[in-house]
């Protein structure tokens, strides 16, 4: 007799019983309300899902398992099979990406360890998760694609844990709460609602106290406020929060309410620095970028239109922050040098030389020019520009090679890379040439550093160049040579980019050097681009981004 093979029966996994019951593995009666398979057991019913993740093809779930390690694919109590999946590709997709130019304590440790501990942690990090497969898939309508539908049901799932735990005196809830909510700004960041991203921020700001306040107020959407008392913080939660704090500093629409602090008098010391690691060199520079951004430089722009400053106390403070920005520069070079006599850096670990290196050309040409009236002036650091632009193309073509033979270049970052050195370079620097080279820098790594988009940063930059290329005049030198230059009243002195709901479009807003009258031009954005950022504009108002001044336009 020939033998027969035998086959296994199959059945499709059922997706739409209650969570317990997809948790527990066996049949859900689906009663609703509460399954009877819980209520006659004694049991909690946790309800239905409402979003589910796509099916996952044999291809990729294989991917997922040959990277993830099994101690912590299999710890994941308490989540169905979509939340694992969402936190595998968590694992394997979203934290490199995220951590492709810096080390981050937080990223690749600490959220991972909260995320096994806490069921609200990992809500949110599933969340993030499908937002990241959404921006990867680019559906034609984001709005209901099953990856953001499933998004924003974790959003919402974590928020509400955090709501039923408040009652208790769990001494670990300010730290889950300050987690979420650094994952809740990453998460906003990434479908570009800066508005919502504000708000969280500044709520974590709250909790640590970092803005002088006793007590901190948690927003959750419409669901009201959640008040926490203050207490002792995370080293790296309170570094990760202050870093996204200086990133800030240009995003903060009206009613976000996000307030700058000065730095505390101990990080502000004249004396010689010392680094033992590249995380405490960029630990160290934050509270130098804060200071010049946040203070100085705001009454700086206030007090060259008012002739009755005083220059000289400025002038003072300009020197002490030069000498500290300088400092940090030296005590970096001394660091870099030891490590090369004994041992090579990692290609990460260049990346992350190099953009602090661009972070001290830009901050000490914006100290050498602040009290300075006129644009001119910036015609003289060609050089540093140039220098600037190096060290970004570095950057890139270092990832370039480094994931050549992956799916391509991070498109998320969550630390200050190049993008904002290139930002403000290109708006002060009138070359031509220069210009076109960051043109070019930018297109060659389409990606998003915290709240700067490299490509909406782009097409803002095309309109500022054309306008200034409009007022451009031909100069013909003793020899005869005839040259290209912007003069100053054709120059820009003070932009900003305006989103307006009701006119459903994005325009430049911009002061000429001398002139008092802001003028407007539309900025050409695709509607798929333009539509997340009108969408984040709360309550149909105009939002204003990218500010080169702190003076309100009028």
């Amino acid at each position: 007799m020939s033998e027969r093979k035998r086959r296994r029966a199959f059945a499709p996994r059922a997706r739409t019983g209650c969570r317990t019951c997809r948790i527990r593995h066996v049949r859900c009666d689906e009663t609703p309300g509460t399954c009877y398979n819980c209520s006659s057991t004694g049991r909690k019913c946790d309800g239905y899902d409402t979003a589910h993740l796509p099916l996952a093809t044999a291809r990729a779930r294989k991917s997922i398992v040959l990277q993830m390690p099994a101690s912590i694919a299999t710890n994941l109590r308490g989540m169905t099979s979509d939340e694992r999946r969402g936190f595998a590709f968590f694992l394997t997709q979203t934290v490199p990406m995220i951590t492709s130019c810096f080390n981050s304590d937080l990223w690749q440790r600490l959220v991972l360890q909260m995320t096994q501990a806490d069921a609200a942690v990992g809500h949110a990090v599933v969340a993030l998760s499908a937002m990241h497969q959404d921006a990867q898939v680019q559906q034609t309508t984001p709005h209901y694609s099953p990856l953001r539908r499933f998004a924003l049901e974790q959003y919402n799932r974590s928020i509400s844990m955090l709501y039923t735990r408040l009652p208790s005196n769990d001494p670990q809830l300010r730290g889950v709460v300050l987690m979420c909510c650094f994952v809740f700004v990453t998460l906003e960041l990434l479908q570009g609602d800066y508005p919502a991203a504000m708000v969280h921020l500044q709520n974590g700001l709250n909790i640590l106290g970092m803005d002088g306040q006793r007590t901190a107020t948690v927003s959750a959407g419409d669901k009201g406020e959640l008040e926490i008392s203050t207490g002792g913080t995370e080293r790296a939660l309170e570094g990760a929060f202050r870093h996204l704090h200086v990133q800030a500093v240009h995003f903060a629409p009206p009613g976000t309410g996000v307030r700058f602090h000065l730095a505390d008098k101990s990080e502000k010391s004249d004396g010689e620095q010392c680094f033992y690691s590249l995380p405490e060199a960029k630990e160290a520079l934050d509270p130098i970028l804060g200071d010049i951004l946040y203070s100085f430089r705001v009454r700086c722009e206030f007090a060259v239109g008012d002739a009755a400053s005083d220059f000289f106390t400025l002038s003072a403070e300009r020197h002490g922050l030069l000498r500290r920005l300088e400092g940090h520069r030296m005590a970096l070079d001394t660091l870099v040098a030891h490590r090369e006599g004994g041992g090579s850096w990692s290609s990460r670990d260049l990346r992350c030389i190099d953009i602090m290196r661009v972070h001290h050309l830009s901050l000490g040409i914006l100290l050498g020019t602040l009290l300075n009236l006129s644009e001119m002036t910036y015609d003289k650091y060609l050089a540093e520009f140039n220098q600037i632009a190096d060290l970004a193309e570095r950057v890139i073509k270092s990832l370039m090679a480094e994931h050549r033979r992956r799916d391509g270049l991070p498109k998320m970052v969550m630390d200050m890379g190049v993008i904002p050195g290139l930002f403000w370079t290109f708006l002060k620097c009138r070359d031509t040439s220069y210009r076109r080279r960051v043109l070019d820098i930018l297109e060659a790594w389409p990606h998003r550093e915290g709240p700067y988009e490299s490509d909406l940063v782009r097409n803002v930059l095309c309109v500022q160049m054309e306008i200034e290329c409009e007022g451009e005049r031909i100069i013909r030198g003793a020899d005869g040579q005839a040259t290209t230059m912007i003069p100053e009243c054709a120059r820009i002195r003070e932009a900003c980019m305006e989103l307006s709901p009701d006119r459903g479009d994005a325009f430049l807003a911009y002061r000429l050097s001398g002139d008092s009258q802001m003028q407007r031009r539309r900025i050409p954005l695709a509607e798929e681009q333009l539509r997340p950022h009108l969408d984040g504009c709360q309550g149909g108002k105009t939002q204003y981004l990218w500010l080169t001044s702190h003076q309100p336009f009028s």
